[in-house]
């Protein structure tokens, strides 16, 4: 026998279990043997609210990558922008375009994007992501400094390899928090014991010049 999972307005599926065992669900749909006794508990979620707008519209698009590296969408894949979940927002300029910030306008943060023009999210109840755009020569705009971190994941101390004395250096959380500022010398080592574990941003400014690197401290 198969059951559908279907969630009100503003949820998604979270969970199901059949005599407290947890069942696999495919795109709301489980199957179940009939026995004596059955009982089913599906759990749902409140799901997150996401408005994206790009600016002007032709300069690009965003899109939703898993802690695993899939592609999903709030549409497809409800369960898995859920409130509170972990994902990554990429964001995709096109061709003769390149990404000036990105901005998240139901809480007015600015949102650093790494080397790979994505920047990790803890799912709020709402959001409304803005990218702006502006007109580029792309790849050849950007200037790659370099740099490295080791270890990374990093646990106490994050090794800085290829800055240059007076390069500045701001640390921001996944929410584009600051959470750490510095100017760096020519060997510089970040003290990162005070942040919490997750996903942070590097942002590394040699004169006009912006690298971002991302790193997890564990």
């Amino acid at each position: 026998m198969r059951g559908v999972c279907m969630p009100k307005e503003g949820f998604a599926f979270a969970s199901a279990t059949r005599n407290g065992v947890a069942m696999t669900v495919v795109n709301g749909v489980f199957g179940i043997e009939l026995g004596e006794k059955q009982e089913l508990v599906v759990n749902y979620a409140p799901k997150s609210e996401i408005t994206m707008r790009m600016e002007p519209a032709e300069g690009g698009y965003i899109k939703f990558i898993t802690t695993d590296s899939k592609e999903v969408t709030p549409e497809q894949n409800p369960d898995k922008f859920i409130v509170g979940s972990a994902i990554f927002l990429r964001v995709v300029p096109k061709y003769g375009w390149r990404l000036v910030k990105l901005i998240d306008e139901s809480n007015n943060t600015t949102l650093e994007v790494d080397s790979d023009s994505e920047v990790h999210i803890v799912l709020k109840p709402k959001h409304t992501f803005v990218a702006t755009f502006e007109k580029g020569t792309g790849i050849a705009d950007v200037q790659d400094l370099g740099i490295t971190l080791q270890p990374n994941p990093a646990s106490d101390h994050l090794a800085l390899g290829n800055v240059q004395e007076g390069d500045k250096l701001t640390v921001f959380s996944a929410l584009g928090v600051v959470c750490l500022e510095s100017t760096a010398s020519n060997h510089t080592v970040l003290d990162v014991r005070t942040l919490n574990e997750g996903v942070y941003i590097l942002r590394v400014q040699r004169g006009g010049v912006v690298n971002t690197l991302r790193f997890v401290k564990q």
